[in-house]
Order: structure tokens, then C-alpha cells, then sequence
């Protein structure tokens, strides 16, 4: 899958838009604006609270901006807002975008190379009773002959067997 992020404004009223769903621990996604006129220098604010909350401010010239990572990581759905600036001390986020973010594990393994075992452990994370996201760690001992486990990109969890040929 691409590692772009469209976010397209349908004209210049729209102010909200929402982009395709992306997955947690995603690395180098690129956000790309599209619909709307951008002044040649402009802000990126990114946060996991369409309200308020902590944020990153990205400096950028053109329609690509880097979705700062650590937002991903969270799970959590991702928000962005073009921040134009009027002057030295005021500015304006009108514009909103929407980054659904689904869940999934994160995966390591840990072995001694030569299919003589090692523990699988995979990270992820689980909604509680009453909602709240917590991250979870499974370990799994590895067995003789394979060298550890892998993700699929569908998601499908694959052994991956130990080097036997000596190279």
C-alpha cells in the first residue's frame, strides 16, 4: 500500500475531510492536501484529540507533509489542521482532516539466530470493559527449527524457519 495520505477538499466551503484508514504502527506516511489553496508556507497541526490536547507542529511549503508517527502509535484516530498564518502573532485553522487509524499489534522477535529457540513477543492493544485502550504483551517461547514468526501484510501471523544450511 502507498505510503501517501490524500486528504482532498472538495472547494474552498468544505472544511472537514476524512482520509482512508491507516494502521498502527505505520512508518513514513506522507499526507498530501489537495482541493484547497495553500499559501506558500503554512503549519501542520497533528494531535489524537479533535478537541485539544498535545500537538506537533509541522512547517511545510507544498502539499506533502511527514504524519509525525508517534500519533500512530497510539491507535487513536489521527487529526490535522492547515494552520495559516496573518501576520507575526495571530493565524487560523479552519481547515480540519480526519485520519482513522486501526489498531493492531506490534511484532518482535528475540532469538539467538540459530534456530535454538528464542521468545516471540508481539505488542498490541485491547479495548477494557469500559472502553479504555491499554497495551498488551504476549511472549511465546519459539520453538526448535524456527528461527521466529512474521506478519503478513493482510495481517496473517507466518513461522519463518531457522537458516539449516549454514548460510
Amino acid at each position: 500500500m502507498s505510503n501517501i495520505v490524500t486528504a482532498t477538499f472538495r472547494d474552498d466551503k468544505c472544511t472537514t475531510v476524512y482520509t482512508r484508514k491507516v494502521s498502527q504502527f505505520d512508518k513514513g506516511l506522507i499526507l498530501r492536501i489537495s482541493g484547497v489553496a495553500l499559501p506558500e508556507t503554512y503549519q501542520v497541526h497533528f494531535s489524537n484529540d479533535p478537541e485539544s490536547g498535545v500537538s506537533i507542529a509541522v512547517n511545510t511549503s507544498g502539499s506533502d507533509v511527514t504524519i509525525p508517527e508517534a500519533f500512530l502509535m497510539t491507535g487513536k484516530y489521527v487529526y490535522a489542521w492547515i494552520y495559516t498564518t496573518e501576520g507575526l502573532l495571530s493565524g487560523t485553522s479552519d481547515r480540519m482532516i480526519v485520519i482513522p487509524v486501526a489498531p493492531r499489534p506490534a511484532h518482535y522477535v528475540a532469538n539467538d539466530g540459530g534456530g535454538g529457540g528464542g521468545t516471540e513477543i508481539t505488542y498490541g492493544y485491547e479495548l477494557d470493559e469500559d472502553g479504555t485502550l491499554r497495551m498488551v504483551t504476549y511472549e511465546r517461547p519459539i520453538n526448535q527449527g524456527i528461527a521466529g514468526y512474521d506478519l503478513t501484510e493482510d495481517g496473517t501471523l507466518v513461522t519463518v524457519p531457522a537458516n539449516t544450511n549454514g548460510g
